[in-house]
Order: C-alpha cells, then structure tokens, then sequence
C-alpha cells in the first residue's frame, strides 16, 4: 500500500474522531460521523473507484494462536467489571429460579421467570460445577462465549478464506460485547453458540444438516422464545435453494421433526406435572403481553449508537463505516439485482433487527443477534483500501477495550477468593443466616441474589422483582392460580421470616418512582405511609443496618443514591 493512501485512511479516521473530542456542540456526534462520510466520499478514489485487485490472503498466524489470543482478550475484556455484583438483575433472578430444581420441582412450578425452562436447567447446571460461587459461575459463561467466537471462526472460514476477514469479524465481536451492557449471563449468549451451529451447519454439505438445523433451534427455542425467530433466515434460503416446492416440504418436515423432539418432551414432563397451563402461558400469552408493551424505536438506536460512541469511538467508527461502504457498494454494483441481497448474511441481520422491535422495551441486550449478524458484513468488502480502513478501526477497537479494560480485570483476576468475598449482597446474606439456627424463608421484593447465597427460593411464585408489577404476567397468573390479587400484600400478611424491599429508586428515564408494593411506578410521595417500612413491622420484626452494603461500591454497575436496602427479620417471639 502506498504511503499516501495510509495518510488517507490516517486522515479518515482521525478527523472525526478529533472533532469529537475538541468539541463541545450539542450534536457533534452527527457532525464527526459526517466528516467520515464527507471524507470517505471526497477520497472515493481511493475507497470505491479504484480498480485495484482484490484483496488477498494475508498470513498473520495460525488459527491455534487464533484461538488462545481470543480466549486471553475475552477474560481480559469480560471480567473488568467482575468486582461488581450486579450488573442485571435478570441473571440475579435466573439464578434464584434455578434453586427449586435442587429441590426437585421443575422450571415454573414453585418459581416463575419468563424464561424457557432450558434456561433454569443451564443456570442449575453451571451454579453446580462451580459449586454455586457466583466469581466462578461468571468466568464459565465467558467460555459459553469463546465458544461462540469459535464456531464463528469457522463460519466465516467456510465463506472467506482471507484469515484477515475472519479476525475481523470476531475482534469486532470480542470488542463490542465487552460493554457492559452484555454481560455474558443473557440468555442470548446461551442460543448463539447454537444459532451459530446450525449456520455454520447450513454452509456444509452433510446430509442430516436439516435435522440437525432444527434440533438445534428446538434447544435454542427452549432457552428463549424469541430465538425462534432466527430459524426464518435459514427456511428462507433453503426454499430459495429448493429445486421444487416438493423438495423443500421435504426439508421442512424433515426440520420440524427434528425441532419437535425436545419440544415435545417438555411439553409431555409439564402434562405429567400438572402445570402445562403455566408452561403454554409462558410460551404464548405471556410472550404476546410482552411484545404488546412496543417502546423500541429507530430513536432508541441512535442512542444506542450515541452510548457506544462514548465507551469506545472506533466501535462506533466500525459500525458506521460497515455500513457505509456496504451501501456505497451496492449502489455502485451495476449488476445489482434484488436477488443479490436475497442471502443468509442479510437476512440474518434483518430478522435479529426485527428481533429487537418485536421484544419492544429497548433493552441493549436485544441486540446482541443484530451485532453478532452484522460482524459478517466485513466478508462483503474486496477492496485493499476498503480492507485496510476497516482494519485499522477493528485494531484500534480492539486495542481500546483491551486496554481500558486490563488494570481492572487483572486486578479482579489475581485474587478471585478476595472478589467474591467482597461482593455486599453475599455479606448481607451471610448476616441474615446468622440470625437463624433452622430453616427459615424469605419473601425477596428487591436483591433477590441474596437469596442464591443463601441457597433458597423466594417465599413468592414471581422471582424478578419488576414482574411483580407488570399487570400482562400477574393477570394470567392470577387467572391461573398461581398468585392472588394484591399478591404482595397478601405474602406480607403471611409474615415470612426475612422480608427484603425498598419504597423509592431511579427508573430507567432518570426519574425516581416509588417502587413501594403500596404505589409502585407512581411518583414518591413525602411522608407517605409505605409498606416496606418498619412502621409496619415493628410488632414482629426488627431492621438490620444495611447502610454500608447499600453504599457499596462493589454493589452495582448503576448506582442508585434513592434505592433502599430494607431487610426485615422476624422477631423470634413472634414465630
């Protein structure tokens, strides 16, 4: 490459980013994204007009120093934040769900979470070979992870042969998931290994792929319904790769049948329980009072793009420039037919987008299928300059989050004993089982991870602690009988021996609400009689001091000054 085409590409990445740290404009976001495209427009020379080669292979290394640099940079990149607690209260709640397996029952039947009952089995399993150490069960997850990038390695190993393009592809992976919004707990990082596999299964020419395609998505379907979504890509290209209609019915009962087999296994373990009800609602009309809330919006994309431009730029820089020159290069293709777009990489991309409106609350971690898809766009780009511009934003990526990153995690690594003693919710839980020489049960409106330190179920059917309050779950509860109207204040007045909640914490949109069981989602009303307050308990209960675990700053990612921590114990005359 010569010397003033890297000037260019120096040039096309730093301007913008420059400007975006020397100004102090409302929207100068916008403006620095422009400069690139103004810049990637003004030198299309060199970026769309040149008649240069296409880019060839490149011997970097081997794919088994491949392998261990990845696994290195994940432990580096997932773990800076392994110091703090909670990042998501959904992991907190799966993990709490995943007790009652211990005591025989299966997923829903003494504990519900919105999950799929394969979920609760994979969180069971995993707190069981890390002998239910909450440090180790995160680092477990992050091979959950690695596996992931492997398997991704060898897709594109299938659809490029340029070792660049597939290093491409999953540092840009490695890099953006090491924000914090994707912690490696989520559910979808469960199905990817799963949905990558029947991708990577589709690409090859095994006779049983079909079958395996859906047995795969039977599984993944079992962790998250929504996954099921993902599946539509691949029936779309295998009816566009049928030679007949005959043919790709084959194909499709040969891939239902497959998917049916787990399925119907669960289907068949809930009948024999006596709780299909629960598992069809948790299944059907649950899912659709979900989807029903619709709050996603292009505008919420934006300002995911705008949030990811402040943790790291070049992650930004990458997204936005994929996407240019994607479109760019379609644009000028003067063989571009419709049919061109019609491909499993597009596709994926469109249904793991639509994925993220159809769950409808905005959530980050919705769009972990959409950024996992959209790595395989780099396969797209031929031209050196193109290659080369793409290259030096991946590294800088990379490098930034590595770097950002390291200190804190080798510090977080070095002595894992002294990580996870330090973690409040499990000091908190061990002062509460000081309290206690027998059983005891505790009702968990709020901090319900102190509940997996004590190895217990919540005292209520519902687990997480918003769910308590969305009126699409309790409805179909209650009509099922498996809670009462005004539940929790009925579980109050049963008087369980620890009852943990709070009245007042930030929402999502920076407000502070109520998030008292009397008036919850409801502004916060001075001098208001709440129930979670020991006004209400003094008679049976007195209140530990959790001051010190509240302001902990190993507590959560989100420090919330207005959560109250209030952690109530049975009196032992009372009992």
């Amino acid at each position: 490459m010569k010397i003033n085409q890297i000037t260019i590409i120096l040039i096309s990445i730093l301007a913008p980013v420059g400007f975006l740290h020397i100004s102090n404009y409302e929207k100068e976001l916008y403006i620095s994204t422009a400069i690139l495209f103004i810049l990637l427009i003004f030198f299309r020379k060199y970026f769309f007009e040149s008649d240069e080669e296409n880019f060839k292979e490149i011997k970097i290394f081997n794919s088994k120093i491949f392998y261990f640099l990845i696994l290195f940079f994940l432990l580096i990149t997932q773990n800076r934040y392994l110091n703090l607690e909670t990042i998501t209260w959904d992991v907190s709640s799966y993990l709490v769900a995943s007790n009652e397996i211990k005591l025989g029952n299966i997923p829903l039947e003494s504990q519900w979470e919105s999950k799929g009952p394969l979920t609760i089995y994979i969180y069971y399993l995993l707190s069981k070979i890390t002998f239910s150490n909450y440090v180790f069960f995160k680092l477990l997850n992050d091979l959950i992870l690695f596996t992931t990038i492997i398997i991704t390695f060898a897709i594109f190993k299938k659809l490029d042969q340029r070792l660049l393009i597939r290093l491409l592809g999953c540092f840009f992976l490695v890099s953006v998931f090491s924000i914090h919004w994707f912690v490696s707990e989520f559910t979808e990082f469960y199905c990817l290994p799963l949905i990558a596999l029947a991708n990577y299964v589709f690409y090859s020419d095994k006779s049983f792929k079909n079958q395996l395609i859906g047995l795969l998505f039977g599984l993944s379907f079992l962790i998250n319904q929504g996954s099921i979504l993902l599946i539509f890509p691949l029936l779309l290209m295998l009816l566009k790769e049928s030679s007949s209609t005959s043919i790709f019915f084959k194909t499709l009962r040969d891939l239902l049948l497959t998917f049916s087999i787990p399925n119907i296994f669960f289907l068949l373990l809930y009948f024999r329980k006596g709780i299909l009800n629960i598992y069809l609602a948790n299944y059907i009309q649950i899912p659709l009072g979900y989807t029903g809330e619709n709050a996603s919006s292009f505008y919420e994309l934006r300002v995911f793009l705008r949030e990811i431009s402040y943790i790291n730029i070049f992650t930004y820089l990458f997204i936005v420039t994929m996407l240019f020159i994607y479109f760019i290069n379609l644009l000028k293709d003067k063989n571009f037919k419709l049919n061109n777009f019609y491909n499993l990489i597009n596709l994926n991309i469109l249904f793991s987008l639509f994925y993220y409106f159809l769950a409808g609350h905005n959530f980050y971690h919705h769009l972990i299928y959409f950024l996992y898809f959209f790595s395989f766009l780099v396969i797209k780009v031929d031209k050196k300059s193109q290659i080369f511009l793409i290259s030096s934003i991946v590294f800088l990526s990379s490098s930034m989050a590595f770097i950002t990153t390291y200190n804190s995690a080798i510090k977080n690594l070095s002595n894992l004993t002294k990580t996870y003693n330090e973690y409040p919710l499990k000091q908190l839980a061990q002062e509460i089982d000081g309290n206690f020489s027998g059983h005891y049960e505790v009702l968990a409106l709020d901090f319900v991870l102190v509940l997996h330190y004590l190895d217990k179920t919540n005292y209520s059917y519902i687990v997480h602690p918003t769910n308590h309050f969305q009126k699409y779950i309790t409805d179909e509860l209650i009509r099922l009988n498996k809670i009462k109207e005004n539940n929790i204040v009925y579980l109050l007045s049963k008087k369980p021996d620890v009852i943990i909640c709070n009245t007042m914490s930030i929402d999502a949109g920076g407000k502070v609400i109520s998030t008292d069981p009397g008036d919850y989602g409801e502004d916060v009303k001075e001098e208001s009689n709440h129930f979670c307050d020991i006004n209400n308990f003094q008679k049976d209960y007195f209140q530990l001091d959790t001051s010190l675990y509240r302001i902990d700053s190993n507590l959560n990612y989100y420090y919330d000054p207005y959560k109250e921590m209030n952690v109530f114990i049975k009196n032992e005359s009372s009992n």
